[in-house]
């Protein structure tokens, strides 16, 4: 279950740009700012209450993508090269909040404030959060074969004990958070 906005208190205000990101949009129609979207984004960009602003393509949208692109560069060279090694995605989670917080101190080029500084400024401004939880898992029904695997999205799956699997409904899992499958719960299949 997603809860992005979770560690910010809240749901920015207005418009969040984006660059085309393809979990998103499928289509970009022509040089315009318009979108066809995929459904689960419609749905989560709903849930969230987000207005989607898209950065227009090719040249006449380059100048708006730089700052954010800017920033994803400096985050990737800066944590991410050379590639950290972690046992577990919690402990990648632990070292990605970690550096976050060290981040709260860092003072972008000119600018007079820390970034924490200028979020303790922008946090009382943001929308409450919602009060259910958005599900971002997608239900598979696969076929169990004799030896109690399953395949979904092309992924042969088995159980980490080697029991048989019943067919029945599962959910894939796959946010920042979690990942893995888990049984439905409305059909009562196994834990």
């Amino acid at each position: 279950m997603c809860t992005p906005s979770g560690e910010l208190g809240g749901i920015p205000r207005g418009r969040i740009r984006y660059d085309n990101l393809r979990a998103a949009v499928e289509r970009v129609l022509g040089l315009s700012r318009a979108r066809v979207e995929n459904d689960r984004w419609t749905a989560f960009r709903s849930h969230w209450g987000i207005d989607a602003f898209y950065c227009r393509p090719g040249i006449e949208g380059a100048h708006e993508k730089g700052g954010v692109e800017g920033q994803i560069g400096y985050y990737r060279r800066n944590h991410f090269v050379p590639v950290p090694e972690v046992a577990s995605l919690t402990e990648l989670n632990a070292m990605v909040d970690q550096w976050d917080l060290d981040d709260e101190g860092r003072r972008l080029r000119s600018k007079t404030r820390t970034i924490g500084e200028y979020f303790a400024l922008e946090q009382p401004l943001l929308r409450p959060l919602p009060r259910e939880v958005f599900e971002t898992g997608r239900w598979f029904t696969p076929r169990v074969n004799r030896f109690g695997q399953v395949t979904v999205r092309c992924n042969g799956l088995i159980t980490g004990d080697g029991r048989q699997l019943d067919d029945a409904s599962w959910m894939l899992l796959g946010d920042a958070r979690e990942a893995g499958y888990r049984p439905c719960a409305r059909c009562g299949s196994p834990e």
